[in-house]
């Protein structure tokens, strides 16, 4: 994976994934209204489907940016948003 070129990840809309969808509301109803910071950008990481027989990661393949690094985190809450359907259809 590598990272987007030029200003993609603070493009407003980009982050108008956040702002302009519930997602916003949600994370107010977790962290409390107020409470959350509004970020400045977002990490973009395309994943492209893979075919086979693994549906795990083994022992420390994934990770969170700063877990395992005894190190405080920079963020509370992390939210997803998928780009396309994850999922084939019937």
């Amino acid at each position: 994976m590598g990272k987007l070129g030029g200003n993609v990840a603070s493009a407003i809309e980009v982050r108008n994934l956040l702002f302009k969808s519930p997602a916003l509301s949600y994370v107010e109803s977790l962290l409390g209204k107020g409470n959350c910071k509004a970020p400045s950008g977002a990490q973009i990481a395309l994943r492209f489907p893979e075919y086979s027989s693994v549906n795990e990661l083994p022992g420390h393949d994934w990770h969170v940016d700063g877990m395992r690094q005894a190190k405080l985190h920079p963020f509370s809450l992390l939210v997803f948003f998928f780009l396309s359907f994850p999922f084939p259809t019937k």
